[in-house]
């Protein structure tokens, strides 16, 4: 993928203002992960994580259930090897 439409992506992620998003995309290990989550700022949490100083990388709030319920999970997300968004009512597929 370009780095223009990833740049582009991601700016669509953060313009959505912490509303809620749908987002696949290929881990690093190759397969496909889905996250549905938001992008915000959460009580408690530094902000800093190992991927902060990578452009390609945006971090969010997965809206999951885990195994400790009510803790944020924090998770990264290439925007190079996404392949479908869907934000604010659209859906964006990326070939």
């Amino acid at each position: 993928m370009q780095k223009s439409i990833a740049q582009a992506l991601k700016s669509i992620i953060l313009a959505n203002k912490g509303k809620f998003f749908s987002v696949d995309f290929v881990k690093a290990d190759g397969s496909l992960r889905k996250i549905v989550g938001q992008v915000g700022y959460k009580e408690g949490h530094d902000g800093e994580n190992t991927v902060a100083h990578m452009p390609k990388y945006i971090t969010v709030v997965e809206n999951a259930p885990g195994d400790q319920p009510g803790k944020p999970k924090f998770r990264n997300i290439n925007t190079e090897t996404i392949k479908r968004l869907a934000v604010g009512g659209s859906v964006i597929e990326v070939k």
